[in-house]
C-alpha cells in the first residue's frame, strides 16, 4: 500500500466526528506478516487477514467517554477513504479479545472494539446490491408500513 494511501486512511480516522472532541480512542496498524497470520487464529481462521495489506485495529479505554461509538466512526471514515483509493475492507467483529490485546500490547484499562482488513483485492470486486434510496431515506417521518429488510445470504446454523 503506497504510504500516501495510509495516510490519507489515518487522517480520515483522525478527522473523524467524536463524543465532545474528547479524541480517547486509538489505533494499531498492523502490517507486519507474522503478526497477520497470528490474528487469523484469533479472528475464527479468517485467512483473508493474514493477506490483507494492513489490519487496524481500533481501541478504547474501558471507561465512559463513548469513545467505543468513537471507535466505529473513526472506523467508517477510514473505510470510506480505502474503499474510493480502490481498496477492499472487511469489518473484524469476531475475534478473541485477550490474545489479541496480547499481541498489540493492549495497556490495562483499554479495550479491543473492532477491527478492519484492508488491502487489494485479488480480483475485480463489484460492490453488493443496496436497496434503492427511496427506500431507504424519508422525508420527516417514517411510513407506517416500510419495507421490512430481508436477509438475501443463506445462513447455515450447525450443532
Amino acid at each position: 500500500m503506497p504510504p500516501q494511501v495510509k495516510e490519507a486512511i489515518m487522517l480520515a480516522g483522525a478527522h473523524a466526528a467524536t463524543s465532545r472532541n474528547f479524541q480517547a480512542h486509538r489505533f494499531v496498524f498492523i502490517e507486519e506478516p507474522d503478526g497477520k497470520r497470528q490474528l487469523v487464529e484469533q479472528c475464527g481462521m479468517q485467512d483473508f487477514v493474514a493477506d490483507a495489506g494492513l489490519v487496524v485495529a481500533g481501541c478504547a479505554p474501558r471507561e465512559g467517554l463513548g469513545a467505543e461509538v468513537d471507535v466505529i466512526i473513526s472506523m467508517a471514515q477510514m473505510e470510506a477513504v480505502a474503499v474510493s483509493e480502490g481498496l477492499g475492507t472487511c469489518w473484524l467483529g469476531m475475534f478473541r479479545e485477550k490474545p489479541v490485546a496480547g499481541l498489540i500490547d493492549l495497556p490495562t484499562g483499554w479495550r479491543l472494539v473492532l477491527m478492519m482488513a484492508i488491502g487489494y483485492p485479488e480480483s475485480e470486486h463489484f460492490p453488493r446490491s443496496k436497496l434503492p434510496l427511496e427506500e431507504l431515506f424519508f422525508a420527516e417521518r417514517l411510513p407506517a408500513s416500510p419495507a421490512k429488510p430481508t436477509c438475501k445470504s443463506k445462513v447455515i446454523v450447525g450443532s
